[in-house]
């Protein structure tokens, strides 16, 4: 149990879910903090506490998101659909969205060859939203005559 065992990076992981569900968001950061301190490695700690970072308003951190995204990417060598698919999310939320259609076109096509059509779905509908914002973002910075 938590109480006799406060390092315990599997019940803090589970701890931070409960918290997320409950619209606890910084709380689940700081208690997925403390499991990242119990072990630095742990894929679905890193994994959503980047999504988590980079998507909701009450926590958002890009720069931090970016950061657990990108380790999670490194321990897991770059070819996970769903953390890459995070890690575009992250640098989506940078505004740094070439990149993050880069990094989803990446997702999408690891989902495809691993056969995995619901994961490929959703990655592809933020891809073309990540393409869709690219090309705005784009076509404001261009010089008007």
């Amino acid at each position: 149990t938590l109480s006799s065992r406060p390092d315990d990076a599997v019940a803090l992981y589970n701890l931070g879910r409960a918290l997320v569900a409950e619209r606890h968001e910084a709380e689940a950061v700081q208690v997925w903090r403390g499991a990242l301190t119990a072990r630095p490695g742990s894929l679905s700690v890193l994994v959503d506490m980047a999504w988590l970072l980079a998507t909701n308003a009450s926590v958002q951190n890009p720069n931090a998101a970016a950061t657990f995204a990108e380790k999670a990417n490194q321990i897991s060598s770059g070819g996970n659909p769903e953390v890459l698919d995070v890690l575009a999310g992250a640098y989506a939320s940078q505004g740094r969205l070439d990149l993050a259609a880069r990094t989803a076109q990446r997702a999408f096509q690891r989902a495809l060859a691993m056969k995995n059509d619901r994961l490929a779905g959703e990655i592809r509908q933020r891809l073309e939203a990540y393409q869709d914002a690219a090309g705005q973002a784009e076509s404001s910075e261009r010089p008007r005559r």
